[in-house]
């Protein structure tokens, strides 16, 4: 009624094989496939994670009054598969990397030397087209620095292009800062399944 049971040796691990070919190893810890071999699912595609990205930004960036504008994220932390351009502050879906993924923008948002800040925005851009957003609105409540994060999962298509937004608002209309480091940051990863 349990089904098959394979308990192995004094090892143990337990190793697959197919005519001869080691193909995986049965550990403790997990399944490990052997070197050269992938783990597919029953479409026949890759299991895996990856793309997986983490960027942030390496200095102050100044984001006009009321204004929709592009986080530059210039500095990589983690890019397994070469697909984020810090020039142009986009990530590309690689080629056979089509799927569903998990996408955080963080960005913090500091009216500068004023607590004045009335609304604070961060977004994922997908081709250049607002998916979704996050807002916080303090008004009559103004704050100095606010920190909206925007999360989603979206399917995405080879060549798609995602990027952050932010968005800041004084009463003042004197204009906001986005901080650097990991307080203004982005996330992505590709979603096994």
């Amino acid at each position: 009624t349990n089904g098959a049971v394979i308990t192995s040796d004094t090892s143990g691990e337990i190793e697959l094989q197919a005519g001869g070919t080691k193909i995986a190893t049965v550990k403790s810890t997990g399944l490990e496939m052997a070197s050269g071999k992938d783990l597919k699912n029953s479409d026949g595609k890759i299991v895996t994670n990856t793309p997986i990205v983490a960027v942030k930004m390496s200095g102050t960036q100044a984001l006009s009054e009321a204004t929709n504008t592009t986080i530059q994220f210039d500095t990589k932390e983690i890019d397994t598969d070469s697909a984020f351009d810090t020039s142009t502050y986009k990530f590309t879906v690689p080629t056979g990397a089509a799927g569903k993924y998990f996408i955080s923008v963080n960005a913090r948002i500091d009216a500068k030397a004023n607590t004045n800040l009335d609304l604070a925005i961060a977004a994922i851009l997908v081709n250049n087209a607002l998916v979704k957003r996050n807002y916080v609105a303090y008004t009559a409540n103004y704050i100095r620095t606010g920190h909206p994060v925007c999360t989603a999962i979206y399917t995405l298509a080879e060549g798609d292009t995602v990027a952050g937004m932010a968005y800041g608002n004084t009463n003042s209309n004197g204009g906001t800062n986005l901080l650097a480091g990991a307080q203004t940051s982005m996330y992505i990863h590709k979603l096994i399944g």
